[in-house]
C-alpha cells in the first residue's frame, strides 16, 4: 500500500523550525511587498504626469512616498535576501540540516510578521512624512507615526536576530571551505543590524519620552535640538541600506561566478571591498544632512568617507565586469539579472560621487537626483540581485534539478532591466534640473521626462510579474524532509 503524504496545515507554516519552510513564508511575503511598492511607486510616477493635483493631491503624494520607502526598505529590501535566500540555501552551503537555532528562527518570523502589521497599521493612520523618520519630531509626531516607528523598530529586531543566527550558523560549520561572497554579505549585514538597531531603538524611545514625559532632547519646543534627531535617524536608516546592500553584492557576483567557465581569480579582493563597504558605509550617513544644520567639521568628515566609500563599491564593480570580460559567462537567465546588478550598480556608484562631495550633495540631496541613487543604488541592485540567486537556486529550491529555467525567464531580466533604466534616469535628469524630491508636480521645462518615468515603471513590474508568474509555473514539489512542527 502506498503511503499518503498529507499536505501540512496551515499553521504548521507558522509554528515549523524548518529553515526551508520559514524561508518560503518569507518568500510569500517579500513577493507582496514587492507586489505593493511597485504600486505605489506608479501611483507616484502618475501623480508627475500632470501639473496640479492628479490622482494624490500635494498631502498624499508624500504620504504614498513615505509608505512606498517603508514598504520597500523594511518589507523587501532589508529581509528579502536573509530571511528568503539565506534560510534556503544558507545551512545547505554550510553542510548543515538547519540553522544553529531553529527556534530564534521562528521566533524571527514571528516578530517580522507582527511588525509589518504594526508598520502597516501606523501607515494606513497617515501621519508619515518620510520613511526615515526625517521629519518627525517628538511631541509633534502624530500617533500613526509613532505606531510606524514601533513596527520599524520591530522588523529591525527581527533582522538584527536572524543576522545574529546567521553568524553563529557559520561559525559552527562542519568543514573549513570557503565562505561564499553571499555568506560573507550575510556576515557583514549582521554586524551593521547589531550597530543600527540599538540607535534606532534609543531614537524611538527619545520620541515616545518626548511625547508622553515632556522630556526634551530632540523636539525643539521642549529645548531639544533637531539636529540631534536627524543624525540618530540618518544613522539607523543609512547602516539599514548599507545592510541590505551588502549581500546583494555578494550574491550577484557569486552568481556571476557561477556561471562564468574560467576562474577570474578575484575572489579576495572582492570580500575585501565588501569589508570596506560595510565599515565606509556605515560611517558617512552625515551625506543626507549637508546644508542642514550640520557644522562644517562633520559635513567635511561626512564627505570624506562617502568618497572612501566609493572605492570598495568600485571594486565590486571592477569585480564583476572582470568576471563579464574574462570569465567566458554563460547568459542564463540568473546570470542575466546578476549583470543587470552590476550594471545598476556602476550607475549608483557614479552617483555617489556627486552624493557624496560636499558641495553637489548639498545641493543634490533634496532633489530626486538623491532618489535616482537611492533607487539605482540600492532598490534595484536589491531586488535583482534577489532575483538572480532566486532563479539560480530554483531548481535546489523545488527539488526539480532537470528542469529547464522557467518560461520566459531571460526576457523577464532584459525587460525589467531597461523598465528600470527608463524610470530611474528621469531622476538624474529632473534632480539635476532643480526638481524637489518632494514635488508631485511636473516641471514645466520637463512635459515628456515623468512620462517615460511612468512607462519604465510599467516595464518594470512588467518584467517582475513576468518573472515571478515563470518561476510559480515550474515550483514544483519541494522534498518533503522538514522536521516535525516543535512548539
Amino acid at each position: 500500500m502506498n503511503a499518503v503524504v498529507s499536505r501540512p496545515r496551515p499553521e504548521a507554516w507558522l509554528l515549523t523550525v524548518d529553515a526551508r519552510r520559514i524561508g518560503r513564508v518569507h518568500l510569500v511575503a517579500a513577493a507582496l511587498a514587492l507586489g505593493a511598492g511597485l504600486v505605489a511607486a506608479l501611483g507616484i510616477q502618475a501623480e508627475r504626469l500632470t501639473t496640479g493635483p492628479t490622482l494624490l493631491g500635494p498631502e498624499g503624494f508624500v504620504r504614498l512616498s513615505a509608505a512606498h520607502g517603508l514598504l520597500m526598505v523594511h518589507l523587501l529590501l532589508v529581509p528579502a535576501l536573509p530571511t528568503v535566500l539565506g534560510n534556503l540555501l544558507l545551512p545547505a552551503q554550510l553542510g548543515l540540516e538547519n540553522v544553529a537555532f531553529p527556534r530564534l528562527n521562528r521566533a524571527s518570523l514571528w516578530l517580522f510578521l507582527a511588525g509589518a502589521g504594526v508598520a502597516l497599521g501606523g501607515l494606513a493612520g497617515g501621519g508619515l512624512q518620510h520613511w526615515a523618520f526625517d521629519t518627525q519630531l517628538g511631541a509633534v509626531a502624530p500617533t500613526p507615526t509613532l505606531w510606524a516607528m514601533l513596527g520599524v523598530l520591530m522588523l529591525m529586531v527581527s533582522a538584527m536576530l536572524t543576522g545574529l543566527n546567521f553568524l553563529v550558523t557559520m561559525h559552527i560549520r562542519p568543514n573549513a571551505a570557503p565562505l561564499s561572497l553571499f555568506a560573507w554579505g550575510l556576515r557583514l549585514m549582521a554586524c551593521v543590524h547589531l550597530l543600527a538597531t540599538p540607535v534606532f531603538a534609543l531614537t524611538a524611545t527619545i520620541v515616545v519620552g518626548e511625547r508622553w514625559l515632556g522630556v526634551g532632547l530632540f523636539d525643539p519646543a521642549l529645548g531639544g535640538d533637531p539636529g540631534l534627531y536627524r543624525q540618530f535617524a540618518w544613522f539607523a536608516g543609512h547602516a539599514t541600506l548599507t545592510a541590505a546592500l551588502l549581500p546583494a553584492a555578494g550574491l550577484a557576483l557569486d552568481r556571476l561566478s557561477a556561471a562564468a567557465t574560467r576562474p577570474t581569480g578575484t575572489r579576495r579582493f572582492a570580500v575585501g571591498a565588501l569589508v570596506a563597504l560595510a565599515v565606509l558605509g556605515v560611517s558617512n550617513w552625515g551625506q543626507h544632512l549637508f546644508m542642514r544644520g550640520q557644522s562644517d567639521v562633520a559635513t567635511m568628515v561626512s564627505s570624506l568617507f562617502g568618497l572612501l566609500a566609493v572605492v570598495p563599491a568600485t571594486g565590486l564593480v571592477l569585480h564583476g565586469l572582470r568576471t563579464l570580460v574574462r570569465g567566458g559567462v554563460r547568459f542564463t537567465a540568473s546570470a542575466l539579472w546578476a549583470t543587470a546588478f552590476v550594471l545598476l550598480f556602476a550607475g549608483g556608484t557614479v552617483a555617489s560621487l556627486l552624493m557624496a562631495t560636499a558641495g553637489t550633495g548639498g545641493l543634490l540631496a533634496a532633489s530626486t537626483f538623491s532618489a535616482g541613487q537611492l533607487h539605482t543604488f540600492v532598490a534595484g541592485g536589491v531586488i535583482f540581485a534577489f532575483m538572480a540567486g532566486l532563479h539560480g537556486a530554483w531548481p535546489e529550491i523545488t527539488g526539480r534539478t532537470d528542469e529547464p529555467e522557467p518560461p520566459g525567464a531571460r526576457i523577464a531580466a532584459g525587460l525589467s532591466f531597461v523598465g528600470a533604466s527608463l524610470a530611474f534616469l528621469p531622476m538624474f535628469v529632473a534632480g539635476l534640473s532643480g526638481m524637489p524630491g518632494r514635488m508631485s508636480d511636473a516641471l514645466p521645462s520637463q512635459p515628456g521626462l515623468h512620462g517615460v518615468a511612468f512607462m519604465g515603471g510599467l516595464a518594470l513590474a512588467a518584467g517582475l510579474a513576468l518573472a515571478i508568474f515563470g518561476l510559480w509555473w515550474t515550483r514544483g514539489a519541494a522534498p518533503r524532509h522538514e522536521p516535525a512542527v516543535v512548539i
